[in-house]
């Protein structure tokens, strides 16, 4: 893939929030971090969610039209948002989401946390 959001996730999330050394500020303001680190896309596309589809039937499981998706990351990448509208799908908008959680260069839980993560005792 060769949309914006790609190159705009190419810092860590730490980066974004903090500018740290190496981060692009213009990646920085671009994306435009909530003050608990969380891009706004995510942040935007979580309270759509919260707001209309906590009842939805298979959200995150069920598939989404690859076409569907490239029309939102190409909003996303024209705009720097996404706009929510009487057309827009609950799928899609989880479609995002695992989309730019798949694409990041390092993922969430890191190979250096998923020891220290798989033996926290259960309580």
């Amino acid at each position: 893939c060769d949309y914006e959001l790609i190159k705009l996730r190419s810092v860590s999330l730490e980066a974004l929030g903090e500018n740290e050394p190496g981060a692009s500020i213009s990646r920085c303001n671009t994306l435009r971090c909530y003050p608990a680190k969380v891009p706004e896309l995510i942040q935007n596309c979580c309270d759509y969610l919260e707001k209309n589809a906590l009842q939805t039937v298979g959200l995150f499981r069920v598939g989404v039209s690859k076409k569907r998706l490239k029309e939102l990351k190409d909003q996303v990448n024209l705009n720097r948002s996404l706009t929510f509208d009487v057309s827009t799908n609950a799928h899609d908008i989880a479609g995002l989401i695992k989309e730019f959680l798949r694409e990041l260069p390092e993922p969430l839980l890191t190979r250096d946390l998923c020891s220290p993560f798989l033996n926290i005792p259960s309580s």
